[in-house]
C-alpha cells in the first residue's frame, strides 16, 4: 500500500525536536513521497504565541530528508508560514533538492528556472504527487 508520511517541522513549541529521528525511521521504509511541512501558530489555541520555525531550520530538515530519501520525492506542503518567510523558505527549499512545493512562491519559481529545474504545475494535494 502506497503511503506518503508528513512531517511538521517545529511542532515542539516551534523548536526541531524529533524531526531527524522521524526522517530515519520513514527512510527504513519505501514511502512514495515525503512531505515536510512547518507548525504554524492559530489564533485561539494555547499556541497562538509560539513562532513558527525559521525557514533555515525547515531548509535543513528539508536537506536531511534528500540525503536520507535520496531517490524518494520530497514535497514542502502547504502548511507554511506566510510572507516573508514563506519566500525565504520556498527559496531554501530549492536549493535542498525538493521535488515539489505546493503553492510556491514566485522568486522559489525563477530560482528553479535559474536552475534549468523543470517546472511542472498540477492541481493535485502534495502528497498525491508522486503518481506523476
Amino acid at each position: 500500500m502506497p503511503f506518503v508520511p508528513h512531517v511538521i517541522v517545529g511542532l515542539h513549541y516551534g523548536q526541531l525536536k524529533g524531526e531527524f529521528n522521524a526522517l530515519t525511521m520513514i527512510s527504513k521504509y519505501n514511502p512514495k513521497a515525503l512531505v515536510i511541512i512547518a507548525f504554524i501558530p492559530i489564533k485561539g489555541t494555547i499556541l497562538e504565541h509560539i513562532k513558527p520555525p525559521t525557514p533555515e531550520d525547515i531548509a535543513t530538515v528539508l536537506y536531511q530528508a534528500r540525503l536520507l530519501l535520496p531517490k524518494t520525492p520530497i514535497i514542502l506542503g502547504c502548511m507554511r508560514p506566510i510572507g516573508k518567510h514563506r519566500v525565504v523558505t520556498d527559496m531554501l527549499a530549492v536549493k535542498a533538492g525538493v521535488t515539489g512545493i505546493a503553492f510556491p512562491d514566485e522568486e522559489a519559481i525563477k530560482l528553479a528556472h535559474f536552475f534549468k529545474l523543470k517546472t511542472v504545475f498540477l492541481q493535485k494535494c502534495c502528497s498525491q504527487i508522486y503518481e506523476d
